[in-house]
């Protein structure tokens, strides 16, 4: 068995100093040019990703691995987009409507595998629907599109967009 419990000390942006975690390692994941060690710690109840480049050091300890018994590394990702995300989150129903040339876009290079085009309109522009995880990168690829996509349903996710847009908009108010 080559599984190894490791002593992390890890940095992350929001903390002044480094902290010690001791860490069940179960895979490693790739997004948007960034690594990430995905795994739990404690009682491995809870599973999480930590960035390899705010990782300050990583060493072997003679501490006994523990398995996530619900963790299922070939599942896990399959409903999100980027690496946020838990064994307690579920993916839900995502619509969102498309301009003409976000359609194309959106058409060839599908945002997730559960891509459906619910309607094609008259003007080019488009309503899809995705099956995902709510999470961070969700928003902020939302948010990449500019107002070329506008989040249908659920109500969640259209709340949290409106108010951000409206917090972007306030920076550029004078």
């Amino acid at each position: 068995d080559k599984r190894q419990t490791l002593r992390v000390m890890y940095q992350s942006f929001n903390a002044n100093e480094p902290t010690e975690i001791i860490f069940y390692p179960y895979l490693l994941k790739e997004f948007r040019n960034r690594w990430f060690i995905v795994g739990s710690a404690n009682d491995a109840k809870k599973v999480f990703n930590l960035a390899l480049d705010r990782i300050v050091s990583m060493e072997p300890v003679d501490v006994k691995y523990v398995e996530s018994p619900n963790f299922d590394p070939e599942h896990f990702f399959d409903n999100v987009i980027g690496v946020s995300t838990s064994i307690k989150s579920f993916p839900r129903k995502i619509k969102f409507w498309a301009s003409k040339e976000e359609s194309n876009y959106i058409k060839t290079k599908p945002l997730h595998h559960s891509q459906k085009i619910i309607q094609e309109f008259a003007d080019g522009s488009c309503e899809f629907q995705i099956f995902v995880v709510i999470n961070y990168e969700l928003f902020s690829m939302f948010l990449s599109y500019g107002a070329g996509v506008r989040v249908i349903s659920p109500d969640v996710v259209v709340k949290w967009m409106k108010e951000e847009v409206r917090r972007m908009r306030g920076l550029y108010e004078e």
